[in-house]
């Protein structure tokens, strides 16, 4: 599923950000995996997600980033999504949007104004809103370990609250394929 979804993105011109390229692919496989196999695969990313990209989430934007499953790629995928919910768009729109709308609208090499037209939202300021949630982990954490003072205990905590943020960011089981895919702009 994946690797299909690839082959979808390659029918429009290339887009120079690898987090929208690999997170889509890598949604789209999630959600492919959660309706056809009934298996959670958005498990298998919340456990690698680099706490460094989420405070410069520029560095997801070049191909050589190693980002392991594509995890934080992810991630951004699913903030956007929830981002998107913010606005009052329904979640399967929410996903139309970003796996079916923005590709077909042939982004290419300047791809940030149709992300800002699609989305409602400059690049920059998506970031921020990323960015965000490493500096929520920040204090969390320091609370959290305010007692103990270990660099261990600040981040099994981040880690934590990371994965527990990713898990309230995934998408509901009855989001199907077909009505992200089905119709719409």
């Amino acid at each position: 599923a994946h690797e299909t979804f690839h082959v979808y993105q390659r029918s429009f011109p290339d887009v120079p950000s690898k987090w929208l390229r690999e997170g889509a692919a890598a949604t789209f496989e999630s959600l492919y995996s959660q309706q056809f196999l009934d298996e959670d695969y958005f498990f298998h990313f919340s456990s690698d997600i680099d706490q460094a990209y989420l405070a410069d989430p520029t560095i997801l934007e070049k191909d050589e980033t190693e980002d392991p499953n594509y995890s934080s790629s992810v991630f951004m995928v699913l903030v956007l999504a929830n981002e998107l919910q913010k606005q009052g768009i329904s979640e399967t729109e929410a996903y139309r949007l970003i796996l079916k709308d923005f590709w077909e609208r042939a982004p290419g090499e300047n791809w940030k104004p149709t992300f800002q037209e699609l989305f409602n939202t400059n690049v920059e300021n998506f970031y921020e809103v990323v960015a965000g949630y490493q500096a929520d982990l920040n204090e969390a954490s320091l609370a959290n370990c305010l007692g103990d003072g270990g660099e261990s205990c600040i981040k099994d905590v981040k880690k934590q609250i990371l994965e527990e943020r990713y898990y309230s960011l995934t998408p509901s089981t009855n989001l199907k394929l077909s009505e992200i895919f089905g119709s719409g702009n």
